[in-house]
């Protein structure tokens, strides 16, 4: 496993894990939400909550809201289910650890959507002022996924590493930065500390005094 024990804390210790889960955890929150739009009861409540947020929004947005409206009104089921049929290809997606960039990228975008569309900014939580919805918790967590990969690295749980090891043009749909390694982990240089390198001490060795020279006529000195 990637872990780096030369920084303090838990989860920098274990950053390439948590970010893993963290994204697992992302994959089984939106396949549960997709099956629940499944339910019998799930058009009817989900067209219901809609047109609370239709009537929430300000006068000038009427047709914005009327459009979508009318759109869920002519086929509940299908496009609740449509609904939930996208939330449960990424949340498996997310889960599998396959085409990571091309999912985050697409998440944040069908995310706002969600926001924006279905869920009347949130308005369709049956409050009178702008409510945080699971379309936008859905847009920041998408991004949040992106900026972690690209930061980190390539990952280990993941089935894109698997294929990059085959393909390496896998990459370019797999990894934020397109890394030719694909399982090789990336450290995060904020939380390195730069330790200036100490050079190696060298061996020191007595002087050597120089040898004198025998005066002429005396005999010449043993060896040692």
């Amino acid at each position: 496993m990637a872990r780096y024990p030369d920084r303090d804390g838990f989860l920098v210790r274990h950053a390439v894990e948590a970010k893993t889960a963290y994204r697992v955890l992302l994959g089984i929150l939106l396949f549960t939400f997709g099956s629940l739009k499944f339910l019998p009861t799930a058009p009817t409540r989900y067209l219901a909550a809609m047109q609370v947020g239709a009537h929430a929004l300000p006068s000038f947005l009427g047709g914005w809201s009327g459009l979508w409206v009318s759109l869920f009104e002519g086929a509940p089921t299908l496009a609740v289910q449509g609904v939930g049929s996208v939330e449960i290809l990424l949340g498996v997606l997310l889960i599998l650890g396959l085409a990571r960039k091309v999912v985050y990228a697409l998440g944040v975008v069908f995310a706002l959507w969600l926001w924006v569309g279905p869920e009347m900014f949130g308005l369709s939580l049956g409050t009178d002022t702008l409510a945080v919805s699971t379309g936008l918790i859905y847009a920041t967590s998408f991004y949040a996924l992106g900026v972690l990969d690209a930061t980190y690295g390539p990952t280990f749980w993941a089935l894109d590493g698997v294929l990059e090891r085959r393909w390496a043009g896998w990459s370019r749909v797999a990894e934020m930065r397109g890394f030719r390694r694909p399982l090789e982990p990336i450290a995060l240089s904020l939380f390195q500390s730069e330790v200036p390198e100490t050079p190696e001490p060298r061996e020191l060795t007595p002087p050597r005094s120089p040898a004198r020279r025998p005066r002429r006529g005396s005999p010449p000195s043993p060896p040692p």
